[in-house]
């Protein structure tokens, strides 16, 4: 069974958040790390794009616990 999410109505939160507390953290080290690597990093999200025709941004999980802990983080 995939575990897959559209991102999309919890996106302006989760740039806010990484723009907040982690992008701009880029200019002061060395290290870059995008959203999507952030996401990876955190909950093992993994962007899929598009699914079908709709305007969606999904991705997808490694199982419940990690799809858990972002729903109840970004929702």
């Amino acid at each position: 069974m995939k575990l897959r999410v559209d991102i999309r109505p919890y996106f302006q939160k989760i740039a806010d958040y990484y723009w907040d507390n982690i992008g701009h953290t880029i200019h002061h080290t060395e290290s870059h790390i995008t959203i999507w690597d952030w996401l990876q990093r955190d909950y093992s999200a993994v962007k899929v794009g598009p699914v079908g025709s709709k305007p969606s941004l999904w991705v997808s999980f490694p199982d419940e616990q990690h799809m858990t802990m972002f729903m109840l983080r970004w929702a």
